[in-house]
C-alpha cells in the first residue's frame, strides 16, 4: 500500500493527494478536496485503496479546521493555506462511511493486517465531522500558527534603527488569558474577551499584530490582519494571511503598514528576500505590492476605528 502508518497522511497516496492541494491556485484547494471525498461517495460498486486514501487525508483535512479536530501538522499533509473547507463536513463524513462498507479495497486490506488502529483513526476523524451544536465556532483556542504563518514568523525582522521592520514575532498566538487582559487593558473594558483576536508579534511599543476573527465560518487565513498600537494607533493592515504575507516580503511590517505608511510615508521600501520566499511558497498566485495590500484593506474594513472606538470606556 506505500503506507508506514495509521494516520490519514501516512501513505504514499495521500501524500501525493496533498502534494495536489499544494500546487492547485489557492481559488481551486477547496475543489480539489471535495472531488476526493465526492469521488467515494460516488462509487458504488468496488471501491479502490487508493481512492479511499486520498478520501480519508482529505476529510482529515475538513476535520482539521472542525472543534476538537487534530491539527493537520504531517510533514505530508498540504503547506498551502486552505479556505474554509467545513462546509465539506457532511460529505467528509459520508466518504468515510463508504470506505469503511463492502466492498472496500482499503477496508479490506486494513482488515486482513489487523487494522484496529487504522479503524480507530478514521472512527475519530468521523466523530469530529459530527454536526455541530449551533453557535458553536470551528477550532475556538487552537494557539498554533498555520504552517504559513509559521514560516514568516521564523524570519528575522530588522528594525535597523527606524529605517527597516519594527516587529517581534512570536512563535504562537498569544494565551487567550493574556489575549483577554490586553484588549480590556486597551479598551479600558473589563467585561470584553479577546476570543475574535490571535495575537502573533509586537512592535516595540508594545503595540500588538493580530489576526481579527471578524468573518463567520471562514478559516484563520481567510480572517483579516489588525494592528493596535499602545498609543492608540488601529488599522486593519491586509484582508488575510496571503496578503500579510506580500506585505512582509515586501519590506512592512503591521505597525509601518497601520501608521506612517498610510499617510504618505515616502520612505523606499526594501523588500525582503527571505520573506519573499515565503510568500511565493504559500501564496504565489496571490501576488500583491504592499500599496494593494494595504488599500485594499482599508477599504474592506473602513470603520474598524470606530468599532474598536465603540467598545472602549
Amino acid at each position: 500500500m506505500g503506507t508506514w502508518d495509521v494516520g490519514p497522511f501516512d501513505n504514499d497516496t495521500a501524500a501525493d493527494f496533498c502534494g495536489d492541494v499544494d500546487e492547485a491556485a489557492a481559488s481551486e484547494r477547496e475543489s480539489v478536496i471535495r472531488d476526493a471525498l465526492q469521488r467515494v461517495v460516488d462509487t458504488g460498486g468496488y471501491l479502490e485503496a487508493p481512492e479511499s486514501e486520498a478520501a480519508v487525508a482529505a476529510a482529515a483535512l475538513v476535520a482539521a479546521q472542525c472543534t476538537e479536530g487534530a491539527p493537520a501538522d504531517s510533514a505530508y499533509a498540504p503547506e498551502a493555506p486552505l479556505p474554509d473547507v467545513t462546509a465539506l463536513r457532511e460529505l467528509a463524513r459520508c466518504a468515510l462511511d463508504r470506505v469503511v462498507t463492502e466492498p472496500s479495497e482499503l477496508m479490506d486490506l486494513w482488515t486482513a493486517s489487523g487494522g484496529e488502529s487504522w479503524r480507530a483513526t478514521v472512527d475519530r476523524l468521523r466523530t469530529t465531522l459530527l454536526p455541530q451544536p449551533p453557535g458553536a465556532r470551528s477550532r475556538p483556542d487552537d494557539r498554533r500558527f498555520p504552517p504559513a504563518l509559521a514560516a514568516a514568523m521564523a524570519v528575522p525582522f530588522d528594525y535597523d534603527e527606524g529605517e527597516g521592520v519594527d516587529f517581534e514575532p512570536f512563535s504562537a498566538f498569544l494565551p487567550a488569558e493574556e489575549t483577554t487582559d490586553w484588549l480590556r487593558a486597551w479598551t479600558g473594558n473589563p467585561d470584553l474577551r479577546g476570543d475574535d483576536f490571535r495575537v502573533f508579534g509586537q512592535d516595540g511599543t508594545g503595540g500588538y499584530a493580530a489576526f481579527w476573527l471578524v468573518r463567520p465560518h471562514r478559516s484563520l487565513g481567510d480572517q483579516p490582519v489588525v494592528f493596535l498600537g499602545s498609543e492608540g494607533e488601529t488599522g486593519v493592515v491586509a484582508r488575510n494571511l496571503p496578503d500579510l504575507l506580500w506585505l512582509l516580503a515586501d519590506g512592512l511590517g503591521p505597525a509601518e503598514a497601520a501608521t506612517s505608511y498610510d499617510r504618505g510615508d515616502d520612505r523606499a521600501l526594501r523588500p525582503n528576500r527571505q520573506l519573499a520566499a515565503v510568500a511565493e511558497r504559500f501564496a504565489g498566485d496571490s501576488r500583491r505590492s504592499a500599496v494593494r495590500v494595504v488599500e485594499s484593506a482599508s477599504r474592506e474594513f473602513p470603520d474598524f476605528d470606530g468599532t474598536l472606538r465603540k467598545l472602549c470606556r
